[in-house]
């Protein structure tokens, strides 16, 4: 027995059988009990009316009359009857003699009531004292007959097979409905384990909300999870062949080309080099990315100033700012303490800032603040790095952050990059429980908005209002 469904329905169905049993059976004694009670009463009334006849008879008649009723009684009710004197012996001689049994229960017997007895051969028997109006006493015994009263009518067993076809239906119902989500979860792993991610157990949040259905919920949710991360390795496989595909061609060529001259060009060693540099800064990013991406837990925090971080990479993308002959403006009103990996974080913002340079329109300005987004807990710093280039279409805004995502080649091949800094700094800022996201602005340009929590007991610096003097211009 190894189907679930056939444990639960057999289980269910003998349970609800034994207990349809259990119930008619204490029907049944309930009824042949009250039926004896009924049978014991009717006959006590009886013997009660006659024993009175049978003491007028014997006294007006004697032994003739006597036995004339006793007949009579007989016949009219098949019930055998003596009549004895106060002491318990026949008044009669030829009237036949009681056992031991009958005469000990007319000696217990009283005017008041009767007494009933069962007898060694499970007879049972009435016996009852009367007083005549003379004051004469005499004892009466009746043999009752045994009654015909059955435990198990056909009518009843009728009934409990009626109910046992019911309650079998019953449980098979109740057993397919509890096994349907198991077995549907059962395809599905089997459609999943075939290649088929887009196999589901049934609707998304399962038809009923008991654990079952939860299960059935987070089953297809793992599932959704599953191939979504399956499908993105894919593409970044695809992209990655992609991607290397074109530097290694190129230095193919310029190699080829420097073979063809006796004294190598040096634009074709400069080719080289370029395309050197470019494919040691693709690994080295998607090294980056792999360990971002296998992270199972956060990084080592510890406290630092946003100001000072911030500081150091204005610092280090000064030169990169000239050379596109824009400026980049700092202005923050306060200093904020947030618990972070110094060295992931700082990659993360430099990506988006680098990014910003490279996309702004010459002789422009890239603007970063950051403020503090609510005063009560949890409270948060937003930073936010805007740029004033041409934007990014709304349909596209959350491709940004996916590998290798490009939304023009030819001005990716232009202003250089291996598309990967924004998914690098999704990933940093998501292992510091923080959230990143882009807009277009209003007046045109990219908005990167980047939220980070604030250290727990950690307060703001001072105010440091910011003028012309302290804005950080590069």
């Amino acid at each position: 027995m190894r189907s679930l469904f056939f444990k639960i329905f057999i289980s269910f169905w003998i349970s609800t059988t034994l207990a349809a049993i259990i119930v008619g059976l204490t029907a049944e004694l309930r009824r042949s009990a009250d039926l004896h009670e009924a049978w014991r009463n009717m006959f006590s009334g009886v013997i009660s009316v006659n024993a009175y006849t049978f003491a007028q008879a014997y006294e007006n008649q004697g032994c003739s009359g006597l036995r004339m009723q006793e007949i009579s009684l007989e016949q009219a009710t098949h019930l055998r009857s003596f009549f004895l004197d106060d002491s318990g012996n026949p008044l009669c001689p030829q009237h036949p003699v009681p056992n031991a049994a009958a005469k000990e229960a007319a000696m217990h017997s009283s005017q008041s009531g009767s007494i009933e007895s069962t007898t060694a051969d499970r007879q049972r028997l009435i016996a009852k004292r009367v007083v005549t109006a003379e004051g004469h006493p005499y004892r009466v015994v009746v043999i009752l007959p045994r009654p015909d009263i059955r435990l198990f009518t056909w009518a009843a067993l009728q009934r409990l097979m009626i109910a046992v076809s019911v309650s079998g239906l019953v449980c098979f119902l109740l057993a397919r409905y509890l096994t349907s989500p198991i077995t549907r979860l059962r395809a599905a792993a089997q459609q999943i384990a075939q290649g088929d991610l887009s196999a589901r157990a049934g609707s998304k949040k399962g038809k009923s909300g008991d654990e079952v259905g939860q299960l059935v919920g987070d089953f297809n949710h793992m599932a959704e999870r599953l191939e979504i991360l399956i499908g993105a390795q894919q593409r970044l496989i695809r992209d990655i062949s992609h991607e290397l595909r074109s530097p290694l061609t190129r230095l193919v060529l310029a190699l080829g080309l420097a073979r063809q001259k006796d004294v190598p060009d040096q634009s074709a060693l400069d080719r080289m080099e370029k395309e050197t540099e470019r494919l040691n800064e693709m690994i080295g990013r998607l090294l980056t990315l792999s360990r971002l991406e296998s992270a199972t837990e956060p990084p080592a925090k510890s406290s630092v100033s946003l100001t000072d971080l911030l500081h150091t990479i204005l610092a280090d993308v000064e030169i990169e700012a000239k050379m596109r002959n824009c400026s980049i403006q700092y202005v923050a009103p306060r200093d904020y303490i947030i618990a972070a990996n110094f060295e992931l974080l700082r990659s993360a913002l430099e990506n988006v800032m680098r990014n910003a340079i490279r996309y702004t329109a010459e002789g422009t300005m890239v603007e970063v603040s950051a403020e503090r987004t609510s005063s009560t807990p949890p409270m948060e710093v937003m930073i936010r790095v805007r740029d004033h280039g041409p934007g990014v279409p709304d349909a596209e805004l959350e491709n940004l952050f996916r590998p290798f995502y490009r939304l023009d080649a030819a001005r990716a091949q232009h202003t250089g990059g291996v598309g990967l800094g924004l998914t690098i700094a999704e990933r940093a800022v998501k292992l510091h429980g923080g959230s990143i996201r882009a807009t277009n602005a209003s007046s045109g340009g990219l908005i990167v908005e980047i939220r980070l929590p604030i250290s727990s007991g950690k307060t703001p610096a001072q105010p440091a209002p910011v003028s012309a003097e302290h804005a950080t211009h590069l």
